[in-house]
């Protein structure tokens, strides 16, 4: 556990700046810490990795002989699956639906000009941020609002959230 040993407020430059030193060795620490903990996951994740590859090349083969065998042996047939079973595992090979694989553009112009009553056109609308930014006023209630003529429109959908001040040591690093 970092302790940095404060037994008080800060009463002069020296004790600011013995403070900043502790404050820094034990972020070097932490650094170095984390540094060794990541080599470590990325030792074992490599070695997962790899205990993964070699499993998954080891049962290719044995599970392509068990597809085989199923194609062969399965009594229990539907218009989507074949299925052969054993006291430990159902065989099963299923028919997968065909894939449609597109080139969006070409296909949209080409059902564009020859069936466009297929056609969807999408619009997204949102508001113009960068714009209206610098037109919003703040009211003395805090809330905002826009000017539209003579006219000042309270803004739905947007408020100002404050954000505290952030303290950070700047030195010569």
């Amino acid at each position: 556990m970092i302790n940095f040993e404060i037994t008080g407020a800060i009463q002069s430059d020296n004790e600011a700046e013995e403070l900043i030193v502790k404050l820094k060795q034990h972020e070097a620490e932490r650094a170095r810490l984390i540094e060794v903990c990541n080599a470590m996951i990325k030792n074992y994740a490599d070695k997962i990795s790899d205990i993964n590859y070699r499993f998954d090349e080891a049962k290719a083969f044995p599970v392509s002989m068990l597809g085989e065998y199923a194609k062969d042996k399965a009594n229990d047939c539907t218009k989507t699956m074949r299925r052969y079973s054993l006291p430990s595992a159902k065989l099963v090979w299923k028919k997968q639906n065909a894939e449609y694989v597109r080139d969006e553009k070409f296909f949209a112009e080409f059902i564009d000009k020859n069936f466009p009553e297929y056609i969807k056109v999408k619009t997204t609308k949102s508001a113009d941020w960068a714009t209206i930014k610098s037109k919003v006023i703040e009211l003395e209630d805090g809330s905002l609002a826009l000017q539209k003529g003579d006219k000042i429109i309270p803004l739905d959908g947007v408020k100002i959230v404050e954000r505290p001040d952030v303290f950070m040591i700047e030195g010569d690093d």
